[in-house]
């Protein structure tokens, strides 16, 4: 079986979030904005920028992770 059908959903948001800064770092350098801003840094913007919306947009659908979410929520409000 191919690796990418093993990546799941987590892999292609993940797989986006470095596609889109790759693509804002490459543009920011060709613009000639490097001169102002080292282009990784808008790069890496974008990049966790992608991944939280995609993220909110799907959201989590996993009953076990959101379970063990809600207990270590459970276990911070106790201290």
């Amino acid at each position: 079986m191919s690796g990418w059908l093993l990546m799941g959903l987590s892999g292609a948001i993940y797989l986006a979030g470095m596609v889109t800064g790759t693509v804002v770092l490459v543009l920011w350098k060709q613009i000639g904005l490097s001169e102002r801003m080292y282009e990784i840094i808008p790069g890496f913007a974008a990049n966790c920028l992608t991944i939280f919306l995609v993220n909110l947009l799907i959201g989590q659908k996993d009953q076990r992770v959101l379970h063990e979410f809600d207990e270590v929520v459970s276990i911070i409000r106790r201290r």
